[in-house]
């Protein structure tokens, strides 16, 4: 029969055993003083319960599997937990509810599977899975109540939506994680924190809203092909990669770290929303971006990359409406056009047989070589020597930079133009000489 049981005085419910009844409701109520519940055997094993109800208590500890229609929390002691250490099934669904009481969940089985769309409405925190094991949602789940939200695993949805976090819900790693929603969206809306690898895995829209990795950073973010990754947050933080496998767009001025050297990979495009957005990636490894970057208005603000790594520049175009400053080595896997205000290559730029047009001032302070053809259609302040296999046209003035330096603009068997004026550095006698095959 459906059975309920209440204890006076605050006192405790504990279960050495196992718990069955095909379809039959369990209720559990000690009060919210100081009685706990414990079930030590499994639940439902059998066949699954009806509804499971935790009514009230200071703590509740299922220590084996729960098998259930429909699990319950009503309400529990501020401060305390209601821990599911075994696996946990809810064929109908998961009720959480919030009340006055902060108190927390904690999903600690390997494999769980709960039915219907889920809200943790708690204001303690709650665990979606622990110790690398993975936690179902079919119907979707979000959990921006919580005070703090714990993934070790994997939280995964069947094209149902995550939203994870808000302003005042951190999202914390404790394990390598994977979040996947089929193609459903899936919204990290607070701050993500933990040295542990996340994957992000939908071909709807994933959004990051909150900084990631800005007091532990991430070991490395991915998202996967065949979606859109909205970065709307100021910053993210890895040791590792940062590789973002679909079309991105930014939400926010932003910029993306790896301190240890990883690599950050755009696959797809990456454009602005709203308005014209400033991109700054700083890596020691390879920054790269395969589709066109600001093709499309309000464009990018600016996009600069910081010293000491490469970029590589595939996919034929970057626009930005301000500056572009490349600190680090630059090669182009396409013809590419650049433009921008004024667009700085502080160290090489290796065209790799392709041609380089830049629209705006250009400011070369490392050699370029191996390009087919280079212009500018501004001002241009020669600081390294410029070498190309085919023509050189120079539309605005010219600076040869530097102190008492020579530069050499080579053109093999083709001409090098000049449509404005030619001068030094003011108060410096630089030089220039034109390369062998040079017209």
């Amino acid at each position: 029969a459906n059975t309920t049981l209440t204890t006076t005085s605050n006192g405790n419910i504990s279960f050495a055993g196992t718990i069955d009844g095909s379809g039959k409701n369990l209720t559990l109520d000690t009060g919210l003083t100081s009685g706990t519940i414990s079930v030590t055997g499994a639940v439902g094993s059998a066949a699954a319960l009806g509804t499971i109800t935790i009514s009230k208590s200071a703590g509740t500890t299922f220590s084996s599997s729960v098998n259930a229609a429909t699990i319950t929390i009503s309400d529990t002691k501020a401060s305390t937990s209601v821990t599911f250490s075994g696996n946990v099934t809810a064929t109908s669904g998961l009720t959480v509810t919030g009340t006055a009481n902060a108190y927390n969940v904690v999903l600690n089985g390997s494999s769980n599977s709960i039915a219907g769309a889920t809200t943790f409405s708690n204001t303690g925190t709650v665990t979606l899975v622990s110790g690398s094991g993975s936690s179902t949602f079919t119907g979707g789940v979000t959990a921006t109540a919580p005070s703090q939200v714990n993934i070790g695993g994997t939280v995964q949805t069947t094209n149902s939506t995550i939203s994870i976090g808000d302003s005042d819900t951190p999202t914390v790693l404790t394990a390598n994680s994977t979040i996947s929603a089929g193609n459903g969206t899936i919204t990290l809306g607070g701050t993500v924190n933990g040295a542990y690898t996340l994957d992000v895995n939908t071909t709807g829209t994933t959004t990051f809203s909150g900084i990631i990795g800005g007091t532990t950073a991430l070991t490395s973010l991915t998202t996967n092909t065949g979606g859109t990754v909205a970065i709307n947050t100021t910053a993210i933080t890895t040791t590792g990669a940062q590789t973002f496998n679909e079309n991105a767009t930014l939400g926010a001025d932003v910029t993306l770290t790896s301190n240890s050297s990883g690599n950050i990979s755009f696959a797809g495009t990456v454009e602005s929303t709203t308005s014209a957005r400033a991109l700054t990636v700083n890596t020691s490894g390879t920054t790269t971006f395969t589709g066109t970057v600001g093709a499309t208005s309000p464009y990018l603000a600016s996009l600069t990359t910081d010293s000491g790594g490469t970029t590589a520049i595939n996919g034929g175009s970057v626009r930005t409406t301000g500056a572009q400053t490349y600190g680090d080595a630059v090669t182009l896997g396409a013809n590419t056009t650049l433009t921008g205000t004024t667009i700085t290559n502080s160290s090489t730029l290796n065209g790799g047989g392709y041609s380089l047009t830049i629209s705006g001032n250009s400011v070369i302070n490392g050699a370029i070589s191996n390009a087919t053809t280079t212009s500018v259609s501004g001002t241009t302040s020669i600081g390294a020597d410029v070498s190309t296999t085919g023509t050189q046209t120079y539309t605005g003035a010219v600076t040869i930079a530097g102190t008492a330096a020579t530069r050499t603009l080579t053109a093999t068997s083709s001409t090098i133009t000049f449509s404005s004026t030619v001068d030094s550095t003011a108060s410096q006698a630089n030089n220039l000489t034109f390369g062998a095959g040079s017209g």
